[in-house]
């Protein structure tokens, strides 16, 4: 009786790592042979496929979210958010991008620059935030787009969200004329706290196409060749075709929520 359980065991073990992608007639005689050759083929990730728990433990559940991916934030549906801090950290740098967050600093603190992103909708079941994000204004305490906003697609797992569909914003900038930097495939993420009121850790990435550069000025001069003179080039293909056509920009944000105009926030 023994004897047949381990047999009915052994098969299906086999039969397993057979559906794993492991190839039962296994044999030693490889083992001096160079990688590649029949004997000693190159080894290759193995994907096992299975749904018994005890053969696969390392198989994970269906669905999108991973097993691990943590607590989750309460329904982020309404939640709006005003950027609280903004470090750019590329590619400006020295006194010139020193100066540009200086500025960031100031404006936000002050009261002048508001940065919002608000989440339409918070659907758990795709694992998505569909929000917007734009410059804003403040009215009696109450916050509002101030302009068109941009749709944002975000994937949310646990409490990090990253972008899924790039967005545009133009950073208001009465350093620059004309008084903005626009900056087109923006990805944002962050950490979103599980009562939803702040975001920490953000990253964000974009890019300032070249023709903007060209047109804007600050301190009189073109940005374009300001850039330039810092030893700075485009670095980013925004047509897709492989030629450099904007400059990738990356900074560092944090963010606190605010109440919305139309009932969002808190």
């Amino acid at each position: 009786m023994a004897l047949t359980r381990c047999l009915f065991l052994a098969a299906a073990l086999l039969s397993t790592l057979s559906g794993c992608g492991v190839d039962e007639t296994y044999t030693g005689m490889g083992v001096s042979a160079l990688p590649g050759q029949p004997l000693n083929p190159i080894e290759e990730d193995v994907s096992c496929n299975c749904p018994d728990p005890v053969l696969c433990p390392e198989a994970d559940a269906v669905g999108d979210a991973p097993k691990d991916a943590g607590p989750w934030p309460e329904d982020l549906t309404g939640v709006a958010w005003r950027f609280d801090s903004l470090v750019l950290t590329a590619p400006l740098s020295g006194t010139l991008g020193e100066g540009l967050n200086d500025y960031f600093a100031k404006e936000i603190s002050e009261g002048r620059l508001h940065i919002l992103l608000a989440v339409e909708k918070d659907d758990r079941d795709a694992g998505t935030l569909s929000a917007s994000v734009g410059a804003g204004k403040l009215v009696e305490e109450v916050y509002s787009f101030d302009g068109e906003p941009s749709d944002l697609l975000c994937l949310l797992t646990g409490t990090s969200f990253e972008t899924e569909s790039p967005a545009f914003l133009a950073f208001p900038n009465a350093q620059v004329d004309p008084p903005e930097l626009p900056i087109e495939a923006l990805e944002l993420s962050g950490t979103v706290s599980l009562d939803g009121k702040t975001v920490t850790g953000g990253k964000l990435v974009g890019a300032l196409p070249v023709e903007d550069a060209q047109e804007m000025k600050i301190l009189g001069q073109s940005f374009f060749d300001l850039l330039a003179a810092l030893g700075v080039t485009p670095d980013v293909s925004l047509d897709g075709e492989g030629a450099p056509d904007a400059f990738r920009f990356e900074g560092d944000w944090t963010a606190a929520s605010v109440t919305m105009a139309g009932g969002g926030g808190s």
